[in-house]
């Protein structure tokens, strides 16, 4: 995965009166943690951010954190740890990024993507998801996007466990390999409407019934 640059500053202040004025200009607070733990507080573009988040990669991108001229340090290599969102609004307010080296292992969330028609379902099988996502570790560049699942040759009943899938070797899946992605059921068994409403004799007999105890 190629690496994205993303424009920032150091933040001197900080609390909540900050973060409302960084909002109303379009900017959000941000921290990014050391590979020893230290922490230094951001500044980021919000408008920016957004438009990398809505990317393929997404909040698995890797970031090239470019500071301006009149800072100490050039730029660092990061990855988002932790995206803070109002509970309401869904406005995102904050975000967590940590540093990382591009020679040395990471570990991510992957979203899951189904492809293939399920023979079960030609026959009127459901696909039950059990996991949308996986836990992978790999070298930076070798992140996935995604992760393809294909279920065409699952059967009515089939499932598919985590152990099953077979990779391209370039990250390793940190899942229980029993855990269970998905599952073809059976169609849900529905009541007819003829079955289920009275036919005419019974309701004829319903009335007559009526008539005779008035």
């Amino acid at each position: 995965m190629k690496q994205i640059e993303l424009s920032v500053q150091v933040r001197m202040q900080r609390g909540k009166n900050v973060a409302k004025k960084l909002l109303r200009e379009g900017k959000i607070p941000a921290v990014v943690y050391g590979k020893e733990g230290e922490s230094l507080p951001l500044t980021v573009d919000l408008r920016q951010l957004q438009k990398i988040l809505n990317t393929p990669a997404g909040a698995n991108a890797i970031f090239d954190l470019v500071f301006g001229a009149d800072s100490v340090q050039d730029k660092i290599t990061a990855m988002i740890s932790d995206l803070q969102y109002d509970s309401l609004s869904r406005e995102l307010l904050h975000v967590d990024f940590k540093e990382i080296e591009l020679d040395e292992p990471v570990e991510a969330e992957v979203l899951l993507n189904l492809t293939g028609e399920a023979k079960g379902v030609k026959l009127g099988g459901i696909i039950q998801q059990q996991l949308r996502s996986l836990r992978v570790e790999c070298l930076p560049k070798n992140l996935p996007q995604q992760i393809d699942v294909d279920l065409t040759d699952l059967e009515i009943g089939d499932s598919l466990k985590v152990g099953q899938l077979t990779t391209d070797g370039s990250f390793k899946i940190l899942n229980d390999p029993e855990e269970i992605i998905v599952i073809i059921i059976p169609p849900t068994l529905e009541v007819k409407e003829e079955e289920a409403a009275p036919s005419a004799d019974e309701e004829g007999g319903e009335n007559k019934e009526n008539k005779a105890e008035e």
